[in-house]
């Protein structure tokens, strides 16, 4: 598809993507985001504040949903930085929405029993409600959630994978309230 600069952002669906292809891809889309993503640098995004570059708004947001609404979704925090950590998780969030599939492990969203899902990186993969991540199963997914840092890249992600519910952090409890009232 071509966009606004005139750059080609593709990713084929369904099939068995290169990692290194992803890793391409996500070195595209930061550098066209790169001056937005860096805008939010060490500022307040929805309405957060922490010493941190960008604040942690997995966590901030989370934490206003009861933990036995959390404990009803697995979550895969995506943490591959596959030698590349500018590009690297941005990458593997790429390959997980082109292919459904997931390398490492997932855990519930809370009270696991053992360690919960990650939380701390700048995308979170949730299952539906009372459901799993099945790794090479896209329809496994129920959302793609984005932390502060790639803010600016969501309305992209949305149109790249327009069958992938992708929301910002900010949205978590929201979604989960209409997760909950569908039953």
């Amino acid at each position: 598809m071509k966009e606004q600069g005139g750059e080609n952002h593709t990713m084929p669906e369904g099939q068995t993507v290169p990692f290194e292809q992803s890793l391409e891809l996500a070195r595209r889309l930061y550098a066209e985001f790169e001056p937005a993503i860096r805008a939010n640098l060490y500022k307040e995004v929805d309405g957060v504040r922490e010493y941190s570059a960008y604040p942690n708004l997995l966590r901030h947001f989370l934490r206003r949903i009861p933990d036995e609404e959390l404990e009803r979704y697995a979550g895969h925090g995506v943490t591959k930085t596959s030698g590349d950590v500018k590009f690297g998780q941005l990458a593997a969030v790429l390959n997980i929405l082109a292919t459904g599939k997931i390398k490492g492990d997932w855990a519930p969203l809370k009270n696991s029993g053992y360690i919960d899902a990650y939380i701390s990186g700048p995308f979170l993969i949730l299952s539906h409600r009372d459901e799993n991540l099945v790794s090479g199963k896209k329809e496994s997914i129920g959302a793609v959630v984005v932390n502060a840092e790639f803010y600016p890249l969501v309305e992209k992600l949305k149109e790249l994978f327009p069958d992938t519910h992708i929301i910002r952090a900010s949205e978590l409890p929201d979604y989960m309230e209409l997760e909950n009232e569908k039953g």
